[in-house]
């Protein structure tokens, strides 16, 4: 039996790749397939690489920024979907959905090597075809306007503004993302700063809308209607549940092939102080402010420029965007036996 070829590309901006992570690394991949990326640049040269020595499977060291930047710098690159190889998540970055999602080990003790070494024996549960959403040309796990995209643009600066100091521990990761939303994100909203008027008209298949469990609501939303008209203060579509973090905001993500979520609130900013808890494991329930629904293209139309973020990454404001799953999905190395096609 031939072993698979493994390459790993790791994001030198990435929150746990270090010297360290790096010689680990080296003790089980040899050095000539581990690719270290500082900028796009440095992106596009190891995508291209990566390409003519035509790898297995290659692992992404980073979080979903790093899987954004290489997935979608090795599909523009490729000649086919028969030239993409098979991806894979270590989870060393901020943000983790897609590696949650896939159930990729913690890159504390020797999970990241485990989970390389068990790839490469042919010891995984399987393999997962990943949707992704297209935007703006970029293929990504998530995207979207408002407050989930205010918190990004929030964190960013809380981390950039004090990435020097000795509050560094308290304004990188979880705790910052906590600092972000109750000092930056909450105000700005209770301020009543935060919605706009949104229309949102099918672009794709038929659209359905649902509801708690996933049951479905009404008849089926035909391309060219209107799935949803009014105020707003949340756009987002998804094709994993988590932001990272375990922040499960798309619930529903994943139920179906070939779908993404389309989740649109109007939810107050009290309201998210009051059930910060249910609404970050996804249990929240409110019909009447927050529209679910599955489908695969949509055209959202603000009346004024909003926040706005892609895979996790500020992207500043726009007022309208066109959101589609991605053809072709991605193949993901997968540890999560829970997750089944």
């Amino acid at each position: 039996m031939i072993e698979p070829s493994v390459a790993v590309l790791l994001n030198a901006n990435a929150k746990r790749v270090s010297h360290r992570v790096h010689g680990v690394l080296s003790h089980v991949v040899p050095p000539e397939d581990i690719f270290l990326s500082r900028n796009r640049r440095d992106a596009r040269t190891i995508a291209r690489a990566v390409l003519a020595r035509h790898y297995d499977t290659v692992f992404i060291g980073g979080g979903d920024g790093s899987f954004v930047g290489f997935v979608n710098e090795i599909m523009d690159s490729a000649r086919g979907p028969e030239s993409v190889p098979r991806f894979g998540m270590l989870k060393l970055g901020t943000g983790n959905a897609v590696a949650d999602f896939v159930g990729a080990s913690p890159a504390r003790g020797d999970g990241i090597l485990d989970d390389i070494l068990r790839t490469r024996a042919g010891e995984i549960p399987g393999t997962y075809k990943l949707d992704l959403v297209e935007t703006e040309g970029k293929r990504c796990p998530f995207a979207g306007f408002g407050i989930d995209a205010a918190v990004i643009n929030d964190y960013s600066d809380l981390s950039r503004r004090f990435a020097r100091t000795a509050l560094r521990r308290l304004t990188t990761g979880g705790p910052g993302y906590a600092v972000a939303i109750t000092a930056k994100t909450i105000p700005y909203y209770l301020a009543g700063k935060g919605s706009a008027e949104v229309e949102i008209v099918n672009a794709g298949s038929p659209a359905r809308r649902i509801a708690e469990g996933g049951r479905r609501i009404g008849p089926p939303i035909g391309r060219g209607e209107v799935l949803y008209r009014g105020p707003c203060n949340i756009v987002g579509c998804s094709t994993v549940p988590n932001f990272g973090f375990q922040f499960k905001f798309f619930p529903f993500a994943g139920k179906e092939p070939g779908t993404m979520q389309l989740r649109v609130a109007n939810v107050a900013a009290t309201t998210v102080v009051a059930n910060l808890r249910s609404i970050w494991k996804g249990k929240y329930v409110d019909e009447e402010t927050i529209s679910d629904f599955l489908c695969d293209r949509v055209d959202v139309h603000f009346d004024r420029p909003m926040p706005f973020q892609i895979g996790g990454d500020p992207e500043g404001y726009r007022e309208r965007v066109v959101f589609g799953v991605a053809r072709p999905p991605v193949e993901m190395v997968n540890f999560n036996k829970s997750l089944r096609q």
